[in-house]
Parts: structure tokens; sequence; C-alpha cells
């Protein structure tokens, strides 16, 4: 259950720290889904400790609307029963592969059960209030999502890219779902995905980068 982003953005500023004491310089960080909000929260708070930024799908709007009543009741629900189940992930729309799904659910270290209340609010919520924020990015920044993602909808890094300004560079990716490292090879995705992301890294470890 996630009540709230405070502690998860805590445990990246003592990671960043530590890669920052081995390495000699500011690292980039890399962030996917819910972790490439967490991310962006992090890159919020404390711009001048990473040199690059990286977020891949990251969950700022929900790709299933939900209706605007229950909306509403989100909060209030969250706090009177915070363990309350509201949803759940299908794990078949993270790729076009179904091993990729079934892998997901099977993996112990995964939780694939229905997603508490207290958990459903803080990604809507915390969604919207990083949106508010973008305007006050200052990391370099890149953003790539797939176009048919049914997790975390390509609409929220269109607001986060059209917020920020010249600092973020979306790339959307035809046919891509929320998990383009995992697709299959033959679209094209995972090929395209790796070759942004690594590119815009190396520009972080190149003289002169950081």
């Amino acid at each position: 259950m996630v009540a709230s982003y405070t502690p998860l953005v805590a445990s990246l500023e003592a990671l960043v720290a530590r890669a920052a004491a081995d390495s000699g310089r500011r690292p980039a960080l890399f962030g996917h889904s819910m972790g490439g909000a967490v991310a962006l929260a992090y890159a919020l708070d404390d711009p001048r400790s990473i040199s690059h930024l990286v977020l891949s799908a990251p969950y700022l709007v929900d790709a299933n609307p939900r209706p605007k009543w229950l909306t509403a009741l989100a909060g209030p629900v969250a706090a009177v029963a915070p363990g309350l189940a509201v949803a759940k992930l299908d794990a078949g729309t993270l790729a076009r592969d179904p091993a990729v799904g079934a892998a997901y659910v099977a993996d112990p270290l995964v939780h694939s059960g229905p997603v508490a209340a207290a958990t459903g609010h803080t990604l809507t919520a915390m969604g919207r209030r990083l949106l508010n924020s973008a305007d006050r990015l200052r990391v370099p920044t890149l953003v790539v999502h797939g176009e048919e993602d049914r997790v975390a909808s390509v609409r929220g890094s269109q607001e986060l890219a059209a917020r920020a300004g010249d600092t973020l560079r979306l790339v959307t990716i035809e046919g891509g779902y929320h998990e383009m490292h995992n697709e299959p090879e033959g679209t094209g995705v995972p090929g395209r995905f790796l070759s942004e992301v690594l590119g815009f890294i190396g520009q972080a470890a190149a003289p002169g980068g950081d």
C-alpha cells in the first residue's frame, strides 16, 4: 500500500547520494510507471543532485478514466478504509507478449493483487500535483511513452511536456504498450525505446554532460 510518495522520494535521495559518492559525479535518474512519477517528484524537489532525468511511461494520468463520483470519493475512502480493494491491474495490458503479463503475476517481488484505496488515491492525486508543478522542472528530461499504453495514459506525458517547456523532450512510440522494453522485438518498439534512452543517457555520461 502506498499512502504517500514521501518515503519513496527519501529512498531515492539516499540512492542518488550513494551513486554520486561512488562515481564522483551527479548520476542520471531513470524511473518507470509509478517509479517515473516518484523520480519526477524527486527531481522537482532536488534538481541539483542529478544530471539528467529519464521517465518511461510515468504514471500521471490513469489510462482507464474513473467516474467522477468515484474520483470525488477517492480521498475520503482512502482515509477511512485505506486497504479497501478498489481496482486491479490487468497484467495482460503491460505488453503484447502474454508471457510478460504471466511473468509479472508470478514474480513474488511484484504486487499484482488488487490496488488499495490509499494507493489509488495517491497515484491519481500525486499525478495531478506533479503536472501542476511541471513548470518548475529544471533537470534535462527525456520522457518516452507508448501510444497504446493501457495503464498510464500517454496524455499525462503530453501534458507534462506542454507544461515543462524546453527542458523536457517527449518521445511517443507508435504501437507501444506500457512496458515498451518488453514488447516483441519484431514490433520495433523495444529497439526504439532503448535507442532513445541510451542515447540520452550517453549525453549525460559524456565529458561535460554533468
